[in-house]
């Protein structure tokens, strides 16, 4: 059996409950983590158009980070 090169620990994006709440975002949210409305509406439509995402880059990306965030604050991990 081989040891794990590292320690990190892996988050996975639950995608449906991801999409659920970028597509519930009004564009105040937006603007206060540095969105435009625009790129809001557009990345929104590519959500719903079911297009092809890239997680890692841009708006997509900006969203991916907050949505974490706030996952963060609302659950609790314990140590073993």
């Amino acid at each position: 059996m081989q040891e794990l090169e590292s320690n990190k620990v892996e988050t996975y994006i639950d995608f449906k409950t991801f999409h659920e709440s970028a597509l519930s975002l009004e564009p105040k949210d937006a603007r206060e983590w540095g969105l435009w409305t625009g790129v809001l509406k557009r990345t929104k439509d590519k959500i719903k158009q079911v297009k092809k995402l890239n997680y890692g880059k841009g708006a997509l990306k900006v969203l991916v980070e907050n949505f974490f965030s706030t996952i963060s604050k609302n659950t609790y991990t314990c140590a073993s």
